[in-house]
């Protein structure tokens, strides 16, 4: 019996009993690592009795991954990760393999430089080794990760790795220093701000709602200029910026004016009784001013 159930040709043993001698043998001509590991059990029984003896049967064989790195892995810069392997349990040559041997049976490479082992640990119950990154940058932590499974009969690589780490949005408004901006008609405006963050983070203005086109965007820098304002351009500027971590939003209230200023002035009119008589007077002005006759 192997692991408690009856062995058969189908499962690639031989059976042979010499009656003469005793001998009973059991012949497994091709072990396999998953099919043939385990106790093997010898029951002879008759009408007087039943005896049996049972060995462990450990099949050796180089290492053999069960469960893959992902090829891609993502976090949070600061946010603890951890990368997971599985080896079949069956590679292993000795059954009183310590914890701690297992786990250095697996070396841990980032971007092929071997990682310290203090950051490795070993799963006994689920045949996992865990590499543990503690608080990851991009700086530190941002790279290719792999694993080397070795025994005496030969060493096995996974696959490779490649850990991003993400960071949160970061806007910066540089221009203008206050949330609202008193302007007159003629002068310049701008709306300045850093942008930064990773995955790239979407950045987009509106102005009272509706969205409108950057002057100029170069690297993080984000600008929104107008070198003379008009009535037109009074709002509530607003940048947004976002990406998979986080989103940020900084705003701008610009109010303009213009300075009451008559084009046409008052004229003496001369209207004949009876008749209608129009005084017209025209100025420029933001806001429009109130008229008072």
């Amino acid at each position: 019996l192997l692991n408690g159930k009856p062995l058969t040709p189908k499962d690639g043993a031989q059976i042979e009993m010499n009656a003469p001698t005793g001998d009973a043998k059991l012949t497994i001509p091709k072990v396999d690592l998953q099919q043939h590991a385990g106790s093997v059990t010898c029951r002879l029984e008759n009408v007087h009795g039943s005896q049996e003896e049972t060995v462990h049967l450990n099949v050796l064989a180089a290492p053999l991954i069960t469960t893959q790195l992902p090829k891609q892995e993502e976090t949070v810069s600061g946010k603890d990760v951890t990368l997971r392997s599985s080896e079949c349990s069956c590679c292993a040559t000795d059954n009183n393999t310590t914890t701690e041997t297992r786990r250095n049976a697996a070396e841990w490479f980032f971007n092929d430089t071997p990682v310290a082992p203090e950051n490795v640990l070993f799963d006994e119950e689920k045949s996992e080794y865990q590499l543990v990154l503690k608080e990851p940058t991009v700086a530190t932590s941002e790279g290719t990760y792999r694993v080397v499974f070795k025994n005496e009969l030969g060493e096995t690589e996974s696959t490779p790795c490649v850990l991003t780490i993400l960071e949160p949005v970061k806007l910066t408004k540089i221009a203008p220093t206050t949330d609202l901006v008193d302007l007159k008609v003629g002068e310049p405006f701008e709306f300045s701000v850093d942008v930064d963050g990773k995955e790239a983070p979407k950045v987009q203005l509106t102005k009272d709602g509706k969205e409108v086109k950057f002057t100029s965007v170069e690297g993080i820098r984000h600008v929104y200029s107008v070198a003379e304002v008009k009535p037109e351009h009074q709002g509530v500027y607003k940048v947004t910026a976002k990406n998979k971590t986080s989103a940020e939003e900084t705003s701008v209230n610009l109010h303009v004016t213009a300075p009451l200023q008559i084009t046409q002035s008052l004229t003496d009119t001369h209207v004949l009784l009876g008749q209608s008589g129009v005084l017209s007077i025209t100025c420029d002005a933001f806001p429009s001013p109130k008229f008072t006759w």
